[in-house]
């Protein structure tokens, strides 16, 4: 696939769309495509994915964990949605991304998330964010 550059792009898409599977599309996109495109790519399919209620949370945790490295302004707004996931794996992933975004987007939501919680956690969480 990766001989075939670009012109592989939409198989790969394509498959992103309908599989559990994102590692390796996206090691191809990576060969294939720069950076900001495949950020740009990985923003996108998550977008699709924190809006569906799934009993497998893998895809959403993969997507999570390969945009934890890399600081973009696309990047908090649509991890901010996973925070309201009933997995709390993908909500753990949606904090550490967030965390590493390190923008007032960001740093918003998790203050939005946090009032969310009883009066019990909020106050341990601060402290041990402090």
């Amino acid at each position: 696939l990766v001989a075939k550059g670009t012109r592989a792009k939409g198989s790969l898409m394509q498959f992103l769309g309908g599989s559990d599977n994102v590692t390796w599309p996206i090691q191809i996109l990576r060969e294939i495509l720069d950076e900001a495109e495949v950020v740009k790519i990985i923003v996108d399919v998550l977008s699709q994915e924190v809006v569906k209620d799934t009993f497998n949370p893998d895809k959403k945790v993969r997507l999570l964990e390969l945009l934890q490295d890399h600081i973009d302004e696309r990047v908090p707004p649509v991890v901010a949605q996973a925070l309201d996931d009933f997995d709390e794996t993908v909500r753990y992933g949606a904090v550490e991304t967030l965390f590493a975004q390190d923008s007032e987007v960001a740093r918003e939501a998790l203050r939005l998330a946090m009032n969310k919680l009883p009066l019990k956690c909020r106050v341990g969480k601060r402290e041990s964010w402090a």
